[in-house]
């Protein structure tokens, strides 16, 4: 949920326009629940706050499948390959599931 002064919305996308995907309420933002730790100034704030929260869930999930087992094996056997080739899968999974830059 997320709350802008006395209103609630259950889902971020309902706080834009659908054809022009405008804002449609303007004020500081808190969420709740799903949206825990999202809090901004404005409704691109929030937004942008979410696609990185999005963005991060994927990157855990990358690691986990690809980079995690690259790792162990590195601790097991401390070689510099191993290491590199760790270091590169983390890099690589960066460069596919970018951060959204902050608003200036």
């Amino acid at each position: 949920m997320l709350k802008i002064g006395q209103y609630e919305y259950y889902d971020i996308n309902s706080l834009l326009d659908p054809q022009t995907q405008q804002p449609i309420v303007e004020g500081k933002i808190i969420g709740y629940g799903v949206h825990q730790g999202i809090e901004g100034n404005t409704v691109a704030e929030a937004i942008e706050q979410y696609q990185n929260n999005q963005v991060k869930l994927q990157r855990k999930a990358a690691y986990k499948e690809e980079s995690d087992p690259l790792y162990m094996e590195f601790l097991f056997d401390e070689s510099v390959l191993k290491k590199q080739q760790w270091k590169d899968k983390v890099t690589e999974i960066k460069q596919r599931f970018p951060l959204h830059l902050p608003l200036q």
